[in-house]
């Protein structure tokens, strides 16, 4: 049985846990959360997909992500379609208008934060060295309701929409050097590039995704064949710690999460199971927060410490995902060896 000891952050978070680098199974390694640098063992064609249940006050289910990997020589592509991974915020704005007709209406914001597909790349220079970048699509809506005051020979008070969608990209690097079987290590940065639209109306600002500047820092250690280690740590200081077995066939994992952003210290877990064989791997995996999830927020709190992580942060509900990935071997084997 191979156990696997990792650590994983706050904007490395995965759904379906974190194996890093030793991962016997390619499903990880399209999740650019915790693979910015797009690293592949993969020898030809990849394709995932992620299925879960959000359990908030009602139970919703959503096609979490699609994706597909190509290995060319030395080369890997991979894309990525993410319709699950949104978020959407609904406040009260504390403000009552007195309609024409002496009703009372209660002002709301409506804010959407989507993240809509991404690209990666990666080259290994080695059998020892491999470096690569990633790209992702992001999208933000927002909506809040203000007054507009109508004068004439009986002025009264309407209620206005106020709107604005905002896109851009976010581009990180990575490299991933083995330094032999048994030691490898991973550095890559977190919101290296950020391009593209930016808020016009000034209220605005205050809600968008935040985008500070860090690293991430991941180190491998396998002591013999059976077991393997982990540690990924952010500059953000935020961290966790897993426990990943194989037997066979089969893989079962625990991830513990913590981050900054949420309490309490150990923010939750990530239990996984898994089956492979040459062609294909199922992975079943939760996520249990340790903190009640059902409870109204106050706008000040999501103003103050505002949204870094769109599928991980304080406002996040407890999932059941179901990951199913094909890996398709169009390259003669005899070729391969050579």
């Amino acid at each position: 049985m191979l156990f696997n000891v990792n650590i994983q952050s706050q904007s490395s978070f995965e759904l379906n846990g974190y194996f890093g680098n030793t991962s016997q199974f390619n499903s990880f390694f399209y999740n650019y959360e915790g693979n910015i640098s797009n690293f592949s063992k993969l020898r030809d064609w990849g394709f995932s997909a992620i299925y879960g249940l959000e359990f908030a006050k009602s139970t919703n289910s959503n096609l979490y992500s699609i994706s597909v990997s190509k290995t060319l020589d030395n080369h890997n592509l991979s894309a990525r379609f993410t319709p699950g991974y949104q978020k959407e915020f609904l406040f009260k704005t504390g403000e009552t208008i007195i309609l024409e007709d002496s009703t009372s209406q209660s002002l709301t914001s409506d804010f959407t934060y989507k993240e809509l597909f991404g690209l990666g790349y990666s080259y290994k220079f080695s059998e020892n060295f491999t470096a690569g970048f990633s790209f992702r699509y992001f999208n933000q809506e927002f909506n809040r309701e203000a007054v507009t005051a109508v004068f004439n020979d009986n002025p009264y008070l309407v209620s206005d929409n106020l709107s604005e969608k905002i896109n851009f990209w976010r581009g990180d690097v990575g490299i991933n050097y083995f330094i032999n079987d048994q030691i490898n290590f991973s550095i890559a940065s977190m919101n290296l590039l950020n391009f593209g639209e930016k808020a016009k109306d000034s209220d605005f600002e205050q809600y968008e995704l935040k985008k500070d500047m860090g690293a991430t820092l991941d180190f491998g250690y396998i002591p013999i064949k059976e077991a393997a280690f982990n540690v990924i740590y952010e500059t953000t200081n935020s961290f966790g710690l897993g426990a990943n077995g194989y037997l066979k066939n089969f893989s079962l994992g625990f991830t513990l999460f913590h981050d900054k952003y949420q309490l309490p210290t150990i923010a939750g877990i990530v239990p996984s199971i898994g089956y492979k064989n040459e062609l294909f791997e199922v992975l079943v995996s939760g996520i249990k927060y340790f903190s009640n999830r059902n409870i109204e927020h106050e706008v000040s709190g999501f103003i103050e410490k505002g949204l870094s992580n769109i599928i991980n942060n304080p406002y996040s509900y407890d999932r059941l995902l179901l990951t199913v990935s094909f890996n398709i071997n169009t390259i003669p084997e005899n070729l391969w060896n050579l």
